[in-house]
């Protein structure tokens, strides 16, 4: 299951190459993009590939449609992809509502289909912590490109290491709490593309 909240072009071929990557070795990929992604984004990738278009900050919905997926199957693994950090010129500048977006973006929303995930791998393991024990299962984020090129600006990758930077000590907790406490299987993976020097 691929969760899609891209941000242009390069993401959605992104999503593209994984998709495809995954039904060429026998899966089958379930791509669930956010609403707010493009017209166009949705349409390339629900073109190609098994697609519903939902609304990530409503719980309810991303969770009915986690089940949906299950029905039809087992599913190895969670995919998200956040997107990239969308051209702002200071994040100082941002309006509390452009500043919730963002947060919600990169931080609330990778958590929300994290949390779902891991309600498919082990359901009512919220209500019954045990049930984690010995469970397995896979979620891997892909966080925010750092941008590349010669003449990036140091204000340019802090803008976006404040979101990759909300994302480790996320990623690092859930391990911990489930390896360490649950004794569980299911492990969260975060991958963050980009290196400092462009």
């Amino acid at each position: 299951v691929l969760t899609i909240h891209a941000t242009d072009d390069e993401d959605a071929k992104r999503v593209e190459e994984i998709a495809s990557n995954i039904e060429s070795n026998g899966g089958q990929a379930i791509c669930f993009i956010s609403d707010k992604c493009s017209k166009e984004i949705q349409d390339r990738i629900t073109n190609k590939f098994h697609s519903h278009v939902i609304d990530f900050s409503n719980n309810e919905e991303v969770t009915r449609w986690f089940k949906t997926a299950k029905s039809k199957g087992e599913i190895e693994i969670f995919i998200h992809i956040t997107g990239k950090v969308p051209a702002i010129s200071k994040l100082t500048e941002l309006s509390r509502s452009e500043w919730d977006g963002f947060t919600n973006k990169f931080i609330n929303i990778p958590a929300a289909v994290s949390q779902n995930a891991m309600e498919v791998f082990v359901p009512n393991g919220s209500d019954d912590p045990r049930l984690f024990k010995d469970a397995k299962g896979r979620i891997v984020i892909i966080g925010p490109d750092l941008p590349y090129g010669k003449k990036i600006s140091g204000y340019e990758r802090a803008k976006i290491e404040v979101f990759r930077g909300a994302l480790r000590p996320f990623a690092t907790t859930v391990n911990q709490e489930l390896s360490d406490v649950l004794k569980s299987n299911v492990r969260a993976f975060l991958m963050l593309a980009g290196t400092v020097d462009g």
